[in-house]
């Protein structure tokens, strides 16, 4: 199953705004879905549950920062949640679970070294990350985190590091 586009499923029909922020915004999902789940079905299955979220968050939405702000604090919310429900284990990581197309972006082996040592990071720091790479400033990641400045500016440290340890390992043996 190829994770084109996110089927939607009319519960009750959401309104156009809401369906054109969700298409402007699945890029997002499709991120978060493959840093934290390993196989298709699974990545599949937390983009389903993330669009449900955000369907039904979507009438409580201030809007007091902006949409993708927004989609990324609720989408990693399920995710992280998902993930602990799902205890996913990366001890049987072969090849092909990293063969899914990326969305919006040219796949390269060096977008699946970077997915591949992801999965060294714990929930939170993959959060981290997946802002970061967003160019979120460490402000707006202390707030949509609830970390402080701080234990961003030093996850960021850590998770830098472990990255760079995990490729240089890999690269080492491969």
């Amino acid at each position: 199953m190829q994770l084109t586009k996110l089927t939607i499923y009319n519960v009750q029909k959401p309104d156009d705004t809401f369906l054109q922020m969700l298409i402007e915004h699945q890029a997002i999902l499709h991120k978060i879905s493959r840093a934290y789940c390993l196989s298709t079905p699974d990545q599949a299955d937390l983009m389903q549950e993330m669009a449900l979220q955000l369907w039904r968050s979507w009438p409580s939405f201030r809007r007091e920062s902006k949409v993708s702000t927004w989609v990324y604090r609720v989408a990693l919310n399920v995710a992280l949640t998902y993930h602990r429900q799902h205890r996913i284990s990366t001890n049987a990581i072969t090849q092909q679970h990293f063969q899914i197309p990326e969305q919006n972006e040219p796949d390269s082996a060096e977008t699946e070294r970077l997915y591949q040592a992801m999965q060294v990071l714990t929930e939170v720091e993959k959060a981290v990350l997946m802002l970061y790479f967003e160019d979120y400033s460490f402000d707006e990641i202390a707030a949509m985190s609830g970390l402080t400045l701080n234990n961003v500016r030093v996850k960021m440290h850590r998770i830098r590091e472990k990255l760079r340890t995990k490729i240089q390992s890999e690269h080492s043996h491969g």
